[in-house]
């Protein structure tokens, strides 16, 4: 993530530059707390006043309400031995309704403020894995309005609809704004 950033002209580090790979607490109810817990906890761990980026990243399937979301992550961890676009398309096999939503949530803690940036991509599942750029999810991600995967796309045309880089973008933002909570 930390290259996102640099077309901000923003320096990021990873915690794991600073300390050992932490256990984060048990997931929370949504996105926007579990990335707010998150940048807390790594704030405790390091004991510093310095900013302090969290996220929470999942998926949404509309023909399995409820399945991924928030423990999109420790779901697919469940399932090592197929990768994330396999387990998917297994997943929807016999479904007709193959819609999905990737969600980014980014929370910038400093002190007792902090600043939240989301993005959403909507989009629908192939029904097979096609292309061979970006990440493995790219390959059965097809964006609303498109008609090819992420991953049959340029980088900058991937980049037009990444959810990540949109959640930068709003909380990159919601930063010139002053928009603190």
């Amino acid at each position: 993530m930390t290259t996102y950033f640099k077309s901000f002209a923003v320096a990021a580090v990873n915690y794991q530059d600073l300390h050992e790979k932490i256990q984060f607490p048990p997931e929370l109810a949504d996105y926007r707390a579990n990335a707010l817990q998150k940048a807390r906890f790594i704030q405790g761990v390091l004991k510093t006043d310095l900013p302090v980026l969290g996220d929470d990243s999942g998926i949404e399937l509309a023909a399995l309400p409820g399945h991924f979301q928030t423990k999109t992550h420790r779901e697919f961890d469940q399932h090592g031995s197929l990768s994330h676009s396999a387990y998917i398309l297994q997943l929807l096999k016999d479904q007709s309704n193959r819609g999905i939503i990737l969600t980014s949530y980014l929370v910038l803690c400093q002190g007792p403020r902090y600043l939240v940036g989301e993005g959403h991509l909507a989009g629908q599942v192939a029904l097979k894995a096609q292309g061979t750029h970006g990440f493995d999810l790219d390959q059965i991600v097809i964006p609303k309005g498109a008609s090819q995967t992420l991953a049959e796309m340029t980088t900058p045309q991937r980049q037009r609809y990444a959810q990540r880089e949109q959640a930068i973008e709003n909380l990159m933002r919601n930063w010139s704004d002053q928009q603190w909570n």
